[in-house]
């Protein structure tokens, strides 16, 4: 399983830097920057002092969606309470969430949003699953290097992960994509809270689960291809 750390907007070089530090001190590598070049500052890579090849081959894109189109499982990071969202993880649940998936996902992004208003509720929504660090006072608030250092140091034990041999099979983002389609068949608008309930679940489910709804919609396809 790749963790793929995505900045979206970053503004500051320092924190850029800080975060790619961070990234690499944890044992991973892959950092995507989204509508910035603050990356190729020279602060940038003072701060990053011994891990200045993370930003070296760091990927650039020019939106989210972008940057998102390769990845099976993404989660979004944000301290904002979240109008309509039911579930949402603190950054020390994520591991043992994404370690009980790891066998259905290749390639896993942790989405942190620019250091003025983090992310949108637009950006939220290309995103599958919601995440935040608990803290005590809601000011002062982490910067966007301590954010990223809290979940690469909340993930350490995938790091290891990164290098299998194996590639997983991607069932997950598979399953993502059946049920888009059956949403779709069924009338059901990407704006509907049924489809946004559906969504949510979807990005919690376990293994158990993620096999169980790939034999249960294998079933209605079948159904449906006798009943032409």
């Amino acid at each position: 399983m790749d963790i793929i750390f995505v900045l979206v907007k970053p503004a500051v070089p320092e924190n850029i830097g800080a975060a790619a530090r961070a990234i690499k001190t944890m044992g991973f590598s892959q950092l995507r920057v989204v509508a910035s070049d603050q990356h190729r500052a020279k602060p940038a890579s003072i701060l990053a002092h011994g891990a200045r090849e993370v930003l070296e081959q760091a990927e650039s894109f020019a939106s989210l969606p972008e940057a998102l189109a390769d990845i099976d499982f993404s989660i979004a990071t944000s301290a904002k309470s979240r109008l309509g969202r039911r579930y949402s993880y603190s950054a020390d649940q994520l591991s043992a969430q994404l370690q009980d998936k790891q066998q259905h996902l290749q390639r896993v992004a942790i989405v942190f949003g620019c250091e003025e208003a983090g992310l949108s509720n637009e950006q939220l929504d290309y995103c599958d699953s919601l995440s935040y660090v608990p803290i005590a006072n809601s000011y002062p608030s982490l910067n966007l290097g301590q954010a990223v250092m809290i979940y690469a140091y909340s993930l350490t034990a995938l790091a290891e992960a990164q290098s299998a041999t194996d590639i997983p099979v991607e069932q997950w983002a598979h399953l993502k994509n059946r049920s888009i389609d059956y949403l779709q068949y069924l009338d059901f608008k990407p704006q509907s809270k049924l489809y946004r309930w559906a969504m949510e679940r979807l990005a919690v489910a376990d293994s158990g689960d993620i096999n169980f709804l790939h034999l249960l919609l294998n079933r209605l396809t079948e159904k449906q291809s006798k009943n032409k």
